[in-house]
């Protein structure tokens, strides 16, 4: 045996059995005259460059466009509710302030007590007579879309009173004015012309169809 082969390294002959030497990566013989090249890192991504704010120049952040608030509502210095009427009426009261029968500080208190103890705002108003019977059943007439008659300066025809009994005219406040045999109408002055009830029983009874007018309650009590 060559005495070079027999003299190996320790570490070598002393390598436990079933273990290979840790492998080392293949390099590639290159050619003759060739020179390797440097790998070269991969480029970085440049910062996306931000503007130079000149000094003294303030940001001013673009704020999204805001969403249309509700209206608002004020309220006077005397804590009384400020009301401006526009449009059609929403109430006997709103009709009674556009043709300037009561103020705007009638109207206010008359809201207010309606607010604060829920009466009905036409009960608050007959309470208080701020106007009068005559003003506030035209209004009434106008709000509901009920022609108003002034009976007492119409008169009555004979023919039509006979067709209610005075006792049910009292009971339902009614005075039949006119009657039309050619249309079967019956036109009759109530002080109440919304009491559908009373309607349908009078036109039962009659076998008329009833045309109902608002008429003050003076008036209706003075021709029965």
């Amino acid at each position: 045996m060559d005495p070079a082969q027999s003299q190996q390294s320790p570490a070598l002959s002393q390598q436990p059995l079933g273990m290979q030497p840790a492998s080392v990566p293949h390099v590639p013989a290159m050619p003759n005259g060739a020179t390797p090249q440097a790998v070269q890192p991969l480029a970085r991504s440049q910062p996306t460059s931000v503007p130079q704010i000149p000094n003294g120049v303030a940001l001013k952040m673009t704020q999204p466009a805001p969403a249309q608030a509700p209206p608002m509502t004020f309220t006077r210095i005397d804590n009384t509710p400020a009301t401006t009427q526009s449009g059609p009426p929403s109430s006997v009261l709103d009709v009674l302030l556009q043709e300037n029968h009561v103020s705007q500080a009638q109207y206010d208190d008359v809201m207010l007590e309606h607010v604060h103890t829920g009466k009905p705002v036409e009960e608050i108003i007959e309470e208080k007579k701020l106007v009068s019977q005559t003003e506030y059943v035209k209004a009434k007439a106008k709000f509901y879309g009920v022609p108003y008659i002034a009976l007492l300066e119409t008169g009555s025809s004979p023919e039509a009173l006979t067709q209610v009994p005075e006792g049910l005219a009292r009971r339902y406040a009614m005075v039949p004015f006119l009657i039309d045999k050619e249309n079967r109408t019956l036109s009759v002055a109530m002080k109440n012309p919304l009491d559908l009830g009373a309607i349908d029983f009078v036109e039962k009874k009659t076998n008329l169809r009833m045309l109902t007018y608002y008429a003050t309650g003076e008036d209706i009590e003075e021709a029965i």
